[in-house]
């Protein structure tokens, strides 16, 4: 059969759906992962998108990241978030994830970028990390996201503080992989999105001054301190950058 044939077979189409379906279900509750990968992939080429092959695929994966991460066998749990990550973004067509029962991609791509920087890929871990951020809702009021287990956060915390923490995550990555020109970058859209953020300003300060960008770092402590002239870090801070630069004695 070819496949316009069983598309102009709808009763064919779901037969064949059916029997794949009941192969891979089989090889699922029989914990062969692997095997189970496998036929959902097979089946996913002869009916592209099928929401509970899909599904299948995703528990086969995830039991197969987790599996891997115990062993810290890093590259190919990396391996399995990936194929993950990629079924979340791609299968939602006219439905949502959540619609389809396939679930959010947060949780993924915190996995992801952990699994990065165990093993030190820093900028990967960083892409990752920048991708869960972009999932944040934008409206944070009284917004509240559950923490990972095991990540250094509080088993919840406004999505405010959460982008915060992502951020300063994000920083230390590339700072790590030797790009802090991206991180700075980062810190420059963010200061534009928040003007007001002092704070926000402040790690902007941070960053330019660790890259050794005295006079624009010296630049935003100025700023911070003409809008909020009791700001003690950034007094501390201009205070340093002023004796380092040999303006006070």
């Amino acid at each position: 059969w070819t496949s316009a044939a069983r598309r102009s077979n709808p009763r064919l189409q779901s037969a064949i759906t059916g029997a794949h379906l009941r192969r891979v279900r089989a090889l699922l509750d029989a914990g062969q992962w692997a095997d189970a990968l496998k036929a959902a992939r097979a089946a996913l080429k002869v009916t592209p998108g099928q929401p509970a092959l899909v599904t299948a695929a995703l528990v086969a994966h995830n039991r197969l990241a987790d599996r891997a991460g115990a062993d810290a066998d890093w590259s190919t749990a990396i391996a399995h978030y990936e194929e993950i990550r990629d079924l979340l973004t791609s299968s939602s067509g006219s439905a949502t994830r959540s619609e389809q029962g396939l679930g959010p991609v947060a949780p993924v791509l915190h996995n992801l970028a952990v699994a990065h920087e165990m093993l030190e890929q820093w900028e990967p871990a960083a892409d990752a990390w920048r991708a869960l951020m972009g999932t944040l809702p934008r409206r944070q009021a009284r917004t509240r996201v559950k923490a990972a287990e095991g990540d250094g956060r509080p088993a919840s915390m406004p999505v405010a503080d959460h982008r915060n923490w992502l951020r300063k995550r994000i920083l230390a990555c590339y700072q790590k992989a030797g790009k802090p020109d991206q991180a700075i970058a980062l810190y420059r859209q963010a200061v534009k999105a928040n003007s007001d953020d002092l704070d926000l300003r402040l790690d902007l300060a941070n960053a330019l001054l660790a890259n050794d960008q005295v006079i624009a770092g010296r630049n935003e402590l100025t700023r911070i301190l003409e809008r909020d002239p009791k700001h003690l870090e950034a007094q501390v801070r201009l205070a340093e950058v002023q004796q380092l630069r040999g303006e006070v004695q």
